[in-house]
C-alpha cells in the first residue's frame, strides 16, 4: 500500500477470478456499493470474470438499485449478462422487466430485452 504499483495490482485482480476466489466476490460486492464511477467500472470489469451464482447475484443487485439509470457501466452490466444464462432465473427476470418499465435510455431497455 505505501508505494502502490498498478501492474501487480491488475495482474493480481485478473488472477483471483481464475483461481475461483470467492473472498475476492466480496471485495467487489464493497466496491460496487461504496465507490464512484471509476471503482464501479473495476469492479463491473473485475466481475465478468466470475461465471457463479453469486458473481449473477451481484450483477442483478447492482442493476436492481439502478434500475432507471443511463450509462456506460448499466451497459456493461447489461452486456456481461447477455453472456450468461438466464433463462429460468426468476430474480433475472425481474430485474430486467424493471428496467425496460423504468430506464428512459432507449439503448439500455433494447439491451434489457436481449
Amino acid at each position: 500500500k505505501k508505494y502502490p504499483d498498478a501492474h501487480i495490482f491488475n495482474a493480481t485482480a485478473m488472477a483471483l477470478p481464475e483461481l475461483n476466489y470467492s473472498y475476492m466476490l466480496g471485495e467487489i460486492e464493497l466496491l460496487l456499493s461504496t465507490g464512484g464511477d471509476e471503482e464501479h467500472r473495476m469492479g463491473v470489469r473485475l466481475l465478468s470474470r466470475y461465471t457463479d451464482q453469486r458473481s449473477l447475484n451481484i450483477l442483478l443487485d447492482y442493476l436492481r438499485e439502478r434500475s432507471g439509470e443511463a450509462g456506460e457501466i448499466i451497459a456493461s452490466v447489461l452486456s456481461i449478462l447477455d453472456g450468461r444464462d438466464l433463462l429460468a432465473n426468476m430474480s433475472a427476470n425481474q430485474v430486467l422487466r424493471e428496467i425496460i418499465e423504468k430506464n428512459s435510455s432507449p439503448d439500455i431497455r433494447r439491451a434489457a430485452v436481449r
